[in-house]
């Protein structure tokens, strides 16, 4: 009887082993497929950077700025001649920059002195 109980006992744990070295050997093959995936980088294979990001690396470390945009103003030194355009007092009267009906390219224009 105890014998008979042993042999039972000893068939289920050989069942048991048979299952745990297969998943095992799954586990073996999907460990090395993400070690493979987590090696390659643009450093050491030919893959361009912007596959760098993928899944399974780690993110880009962020580097911290002091300013956001430009680190100066944008345009001119303040008093450099054309730096400010000032308010006129008759904004009707400028003209619209277009040239007038009848006047051709290329032709002189006298108020200008051309």
């Amino acid at each position: 009887m105890l014998v008979r109980r042993q042999d039972r006992q000893l068939v289920g744990q050989a069942g048991q082993i048979a299952e745990l070295m297969k998943a095992n050997e799954a586990l073996v093959g999907k460990l090395a497929r993400v070690e493979h995936l987590l090696s390659r980088n643009s450093g050491n294979s030919l893959s361009p950077s912007s596959r760098d990001d993928d899944p399974g690396k780690a993110p880009p470390v962020e580097k911290e700025r002091g300013r956001v945009g430009p680190g100066r103003p944008e345009g001119k030194q303040p008093g450099a001649s054309g730096s400010h355009l000032g308010w006129t007092e008759s904004p009707m009267s400028i003209g619209t920059g277009s040239p007038k009906a009848g006047v051709s390219a290329g032709t002189t224009c006298p108020r200008l002195g051309i």
